[in-house]
């Protein structure tokens, strides 16, 4: 990855002529453009927050590390006027929704 970054960067060095910028969701803190695409890994913090029962095959569903959520937040405000996130909001909205039920929720192993 840090040879496509280095190839990236003898094109346009200046983020402010560039046409794309790739940025860490931490690198961009503060930061703001017009439109932002996150990449597919932060599907992978709603993923890992699904705990299997190895003996019944029940998945329990609890919220993500506080700081992976805040990286998400960071992340997701920086778009201005489009967020590209292929599904990432409706994914946490479930998630959230499933945790905060009252009535515990579980789906089988594979299902």
């Amino acid at each position: 990855m840090n040879g496509i970054i280095s190839a990236l960067k003898q094109n346009e060095p200046r983020a402010s002529r560039a046409d794309v910028i790739f940025s860490t969701a931490h690198k961009a803190k503060g930061a703001q453009w017009k439109s932002v695409r996150l990449s597919e890994d932060f599907h992978n913090v709603w993923e890992s927050a699904v705990t299997v029962d190895p003996y019944t095959g029940e998945a329990f569903y609890h919220l993500p590390d506080s700081e992976e959520l805040a990286l998400q937040y960071v992340a997701a405000t920086r778009a201005e006027t489009i967020l590209a996130h292929k599904g990432l909001l409706l994914k946490a909205k479930e998630h959230i929704k499933i945790v905060r039920s009252e009535k515990p929720l579980s789906r089988s192993l594979g299902k």
